[in-house]
Parts: structure tokens; C-alpha cells; sequence
């Protein structure tokens, strides 16, 4: 036996057992100690360093590798990651391992490889009609959650290549402004330049109590145009009246998040009142974004 840290830290306890016709002898090197694995340098990680290192990936999914090493040094001392510069590429490999496993299950399993393809299966395993049609089904044992990521359009082809995300609970965002009874305020915005796919994400917000604005959905577009807009905006005007629609959604009778949240907003004498509009349309008053000229061209054309 040779101890498995000889080479990281020097430690020279071995022992080895030799046998003859009548003898059995236990041959041993130097002992162990609390001082004897002291010089580690070795660019493995502990298993409490994996460990921590997983739980900030969890807790902060966009960070990137770099950033998550960097403040795994500022953490509580039970869980701080003190790592050496050879244990730097180590630690991001265990964090990239992390984040992609975290993609797969809010992705239905679905792997994302940078490509148009993977995106479309994203779209169909993530379809926001399919779920609602297995929730009303009475023989399947699904329940649509609050918080289920789901996908409220898509177009890959023309000018615009775009897909829209949201959950329940954002397009629920929806109902809650309106019942407020304030005027509904629209807010959207941008980020890009952020992947190597050349990607961004523009998002919707409607305003709450307490002059918050709440997420409503946030679509993936190669640009800011006003189709990519346009197209947002229907997608996640069209989500809120197929769960809203009086007999769009069946309502459990047990206690539940969504249908509890749910029967609140749709009996509410606001959004029975825009649910009863035929031309199926948001009541928008205001639309707030940064200085985007498509953004005032959109407004115009579909708000106006």
C-alpha cells in the first residue's frame, strides 16, 4: 500500500504485507499524522470543494466560470473554495459540468449545442399548448406548475429568428396589473453581444403595486426589430388569453399555487372585463423602453 497523497504532498506512509510457509509479516514507512498531508499541491479538488462549487452554480446559473471561482473565496468558512492556480481549470470544468446539467432538466432533457436545430426541439418540448392540453386531460396525472418554463412562439424564417419563453406565473404578471386597476404600463428591453451565437434576449415587464415592474416573457432574437417586438408581444398576448379564457384551463379543487392564483385573477371584475374584448387585446395605456428606435416604430403600428 502506498498512500494515494504520496505524490501531492510528499507523504511517504507505505506498507506492504509478505507471506512465507510459516510467517505472515507486516512491513511499514512512517506514520500518519495531522501534519502529513499539511503540503498539498495537488490540483485536484476536495469533495466539499466540488460540492460548493455546484451549489453557487445553482444558485447563480449565468455567472460565468471565472466570476463563480473568483467569489467562491468570499464565501461563509464552511463552504469557501481557497483554490490554487492549478486548480483554477479544474474548478471551471466542475462548474460548465454543472450548468449544462442544470440546462438539460429545465430543458426537458433537450441538449443545446449552439445550433437552429436544437433550439426548434427546445420550442416543441417546451410548447406551452401541449402542457395545457396534458394538465385538462383527466387521465394523464401531469399539473402544469407555476413555474414551468414554457415556449409562447416562434418563428425561424423571413427577417426575424426569434423564440419566446416565459412561465405561468410571469404570464400571470399579466392578470395581476390589470386587476390592480392602474393604468397598464408596458416596459421592454435588451441585452445582447453575450454568447457566441450572437444572440440576445429582449424582455417584457407590465407594472405592479408599489411601482414595480414584473417579467412577463423574454424572447431570444438575433437583433432589436420591430418584428422581433411585434412578435413578442402577440406571443405573450396570445399565452394570456389561451390560460384565461373561460374554459381554456381546467381548475383543480385541492390546494394548489397555480389553480388557486389562477381562479383569484380570472374572477376578478377588470380582467373578466378584458377577457370579454373580441379583438383579444391588452389594455396598454403606456409603453416604456430605452432610446430604441424600433421599439417607437412598434408602438405605433401595434399599440397605437
Amino acid at each position: 500500500y502506498t498512500c494515494p497523497l504520496a505524490y501531492c504532498c510528499g507523504c511517504d506512509v507505505k506498507f506492504k504485507i509478505c507471506r512465507s510457509m510459516d510467517a505472515m509479516i507486516l512491513m511499514s514507512s512512517g506514520v500518519h499524522t495531522g501534519s502529513s498531508h499539511v503540503k498539498d499541491s495537488s490540483v485536484c479538488l476536495k469533495v466539499s470543494h466540488k460540492a460548493s462549487l455546484k451549489r453557487l452554480t445553482k444558485c447563480a446559473p449565468n455567472e460565468s466560470a471565472r466570476q463563480l471561482v473568483r467569489n467562491s473565496s468570499n464565501l461563509s468558512p464552511d463552504r469557501r473554495v481557497n483554490l490554487s492556480p492549478k486548480s483554477v481549470h479544474r474548478a471551471q470544468r466542475i462548474i460548465g459540468l454543472e450548468r449544462r446539467r442544470i440546462a438539460q432538466v429545465n430543458s426537458q432533457g433537450v441538449k443545446l449545442d449552439q445550433t437552429f436545430g436544437s433550439m426548434i426541439r427546445l420550442r416543441e418540448s417546451l410548447d406551452l399548448q401541449a402542457f395545457i392540453d396534458r394538465h385538462n386531460d383527466p387521465d394523464d396525472d401531469f399539473h402544469l406548475d407555476l413555474h414551468q418554463v414554457v415556449c409562447i412562439g416562434n418563428q425561424w424564417s423571413g427577417r426575424v429568428t426569434f423564440m419566446e419563453l416565459t412561465t405561468p406565473h410571469f404570464i400571470f404578471n399579466i392578470g395581476s396589473a390589470i386587476q390592480s386597476g392602474w393604468e397598464m404600463q408596458l416596459q421592454a428591453d435588451g441585452s445582447f453581444n453575450f454568447c457566441a451565437s450572437n444572440f440576445g434576449i429582449i424582455l417584457f415587464c407590465v407594472n405592479s403595486l408599489r411601482s414595480i415592474f414584473r417579467y412577463v416573457a423574454w424572447s431570444i432574437v438575433p437583433n432589436e426589430s420591430s418584428e422581433a417586438f411585434e412578435f413578442a408581444y402577440n406571443g405573450f398576448r396570445v399565452a394570456f388569453f389561451s390560460l384565461f379564457a373561460p374554459g381554456k384551463l381546467r381548475v383543480c379543487d385541492g390546494k394548489c399555487a397555480l389553480c388557486d392564483q389562477f381562479r383569484d385573477i380570472q374572477s376578478a371584475p377588470e380582467v373578466i372585463a378584458v377577457l370579454a374584448n373580441p379583438e383579444q387585446r391588452l389594455p396598454v395605456v403606456k409603453a416604456i423602453c430605452d432610446n430604441i428606435t424600433k421599439f417607437s416604430k412598434f408602438v405605433k403600428r401595434v399599440l397605437a
